[in-house]
């Protein structure tokens, strides 16, 4: 059986946009949809579309933050309203998607070093990634980066 899309009145659509103007989604809803987006191609009039919506948002996020300081943003969780809004919740967030990255690094390091030795019998040196492969050192450099934050912040709890 084929489903059929639903035609709705206009006066509904407009009762739907009343009762959703004015919410937001969750950080963790945000996190979802922005990780099912990663890697899509946009336009040239859409990535300009994004920035100047980027542009508006953190000038209205300054503007508020001048009229009242308790509700300016926490620097650690892009997007958030108020610091207080997300709690542990946005820490774990933060931590998940440095986790996720340094599994992806560390794959994508090791993919790298397993392969050159197959192709030249040895593994290269760090001095020698240095010079001869900077892609792969800036990779090594983020994942030791971000090693050390996932140290720092188990320190201090």
């Amino acid at each position: 059986m084929k489903a059929r899309s639903l035609q709705r009145a206009p006066q509904h659509n407009a009762r739907i946009a009343a009762a959703h103007t004015g919410k937001q989604h969750t950080l963790g809803t945000r996190y979802a949809i922005a990780v099912a987006h990663l890697g899509q191609r946009r336009s040239l009039e859409v990535r300009a579309a994004m920035r100047r919506g980027w542009k508006l948002r953190r000038e209205a996020l300054a503007q508020r933050d001048q009229q009242d300081p308790k509700l300016r943003q926490d620097s650690r969780v892009a997007g958030a309203s108020r610091p207080d809004d997300f709690g542990t919740k946005a820490s774990s967030l933060v931590m998940e998607k440095v986790v996720l990255e340094m599994q992806q690094l560390r794959r994508e390091i090791s993919t790298f070093l397993e392969q050159h030795q197959q192709q030249h019998g040895y593994k290269p040196a760090l001095s020698e990634t240095e010079k001869t492969f900077p892609h792969l050192f800036r990779k090594f450099t983020r994942y030791v980066g971000l090693q050390n934050y996932v140290r720092n912040v188990e320190e201090q709890q």
